[in-house]
């Protein structure tokens, strides 16, 4: 990420979270969700350019950071992630689908700054209907202001899958 931001190329995040994973634990087993989560990840590395990284960052969640990937090319990438898994993860296992967001370094952000907008959208996602992306678009903040909310309404969300 230093390097590209050195180089002043963009990087963009990308936070998935499997939905309704918890009921394949209850009703499946551990097991299954460890078939599931391994299915999801394949997913996630064949989708991933080159100049991309997949992380596990907990439970059902992931990361995916885009050294020299804008927004839009992140959007695309997410939502190859999510139409392969809504369609089908792999033989014997449960349907799934995922919902994530996605966010660009803006000048001055840092990573943690740049996880949290991609993580709000992954939420903005989930409590919208879930199997869907939405990116966080920021506009011209400065350049160590942290994200805030719109005053007249919530943060400026763009649904890419509806």
């Amino acid at each position: 990420m230093a390097r590209a931001v050195r180089q002043g190329l963009p990087v963009s995040a990308a936070v998935f979270d499997l939905d309704h994973f918890k009921r394949v634990n209850d009703t499946l087993g551990h097991a299954a969700g460890d078939e599931v989560i391994c299915a999801f990840a394949r997913v996630l590395r064949q989708a991933c350019p080159a100049n991309g990284v997949v992380a596990r960052t907990g439970g059902e969640e992931f990361v995916l950071l885009l050294e020299g990937g804008d927004l839009p090319g992140a959007a695309l990438v997410a939502e190859a992630v999510r139409t392969a898994t809504a369609a089908g993860l792999g033989r014997g296992l449960p349907p799934m689908t995922t919902s994530g967001g996605v966010a660009q370094l803006s000048r001055g952000e840092g990573l943690a700054g740049l996880l949290r907008r991609a993580d709000a959208a992954a939420y903005e996602a989930k409590t919208s209907g879930r199997n869907r992306i939405c990116r966080w678009d920021l506009r011209e903040a400065p350049p160590s202001a942290s994200p805030s909310p719109q005053p007249n309404g919530p943060p400026d969300l763009r649904l890419v899958h509806g």
